[in-house]
């Protein structure tokens, strides 16, 4: 049985847990000049892996649909903002 809207609260605060297991990471054979898109950017924490790995001439897009996850993953990328484009889209 769903729940009339007003039961919800009127603002969702987005909060996840990154796990991400480096070997795998490894695999990726990220080169420091390649171009990468993380297509669930969630709170940002894969991509800041891969940043971490970027050189200046790097770049990442990271898109997903879900403000609050874009306002999470914007902090966090921060130090990263030269080679960083976010997009809100699904």
């Amino acid at each position: 049985m769903s729940q009339p809207a007003e039961n919800f609260p009127s603002k969702c605060y987005y909060q996840a847990v990154d796990t991400i297991d480096i070997s795998l990471l490894e695999q990726l054979h990220i080169r420091p000049d390649g171009i990468y898109v993380d297509g669930t950017l969630g709170g940002g924490g894969h991509s800041y892996e891969i940043c971490r790995r970027l050189s200046e001439k790097g770049r990442l897009v990271g898109i997903d649909q879900d403000a609050d996850a874009i306002e999470a993953a914007g902090k966090r990328l921060e130090e990263f903002r030269d080679r960083v484009t976010i997009v809100r889209s699904n």
